[in-house]
């Protein structure tokens, strides 16, 4: 069940998200058990209205369809190299992703140390919002795998996201 939709600013506008993964990205959940998980294996599951997605997005987030919803760009259910853009009304675009969780909940998790990774924003005309706190390994929230930079005007905004190795994330605006 989709946990945050961040629509703060109803402007009208175009969003470009570009999107870049390096190829050595992985995140280590248990080194003992050597569990590790590269970016093909991370999945969204929390964030937005359509949160099967790790990339998808509206051109018109007001729009309400009572056949289909929310017309939305369906683009990628991992996070992968691409250029993403929506224009509209009330655009926004999603990209979130986190590694496997330990998935033991109720019940006391059977690996303990269980680290987690991720890379998650909502974009919209005017701004970058991190959903980063929306994952939560056993120890803190997970680790930071994106830094984002911030180009261009209100109205035509555009996104430069950079998945990488490096903990935590930046936003430079």
């Amino acid at each position: 069940f989709p946990l945050a939709m961040a629509t703060s600013s109803a402007k009208a506008g175009k969003i470009t998200v570009d999107l870049r993964v390096d190829s050595d990205v992985a995140c280590t959940a248990n080194a003992f058990w050597k569990k590790r998980f590269d970016v093909a294996a991370w999945a969204n599951g929390v964030a937005g209205y359509d949160a099967q997605y790790a990339i998808y997005g509206a051109d018109d987030m007001d729009k309400w369809d009572p056949s289909v919803g929310i017309p939305t760009h369906e683009w990628s259910k991992t996070l992968k190299n691409g250029t993403y853009q929506a224009e509209g009304n009330n655009p926004l675009i999603y990209a979130c992703a986190f590694s496997p969780s330990e998935n033991s909940y109720p019940l006391p998790p059977p690996i303990k140390d269980w680290h987690m990774c991720g890379c998650c924003f909502s974009f919209n005309v005017t701004s970058a919002q991190s959903l980063a706190g929306l994952c939560q390994d056993s120890k803190a929230e997970c680790e930071h795998m994106c830094t984002v930079e911030t180009l261009g005007a209100d109205g035509d905004r555009h996104y430069k996201v950079h998945l990488h190795n490096q903990k935590d994330v930046a936003i430079v605006v």
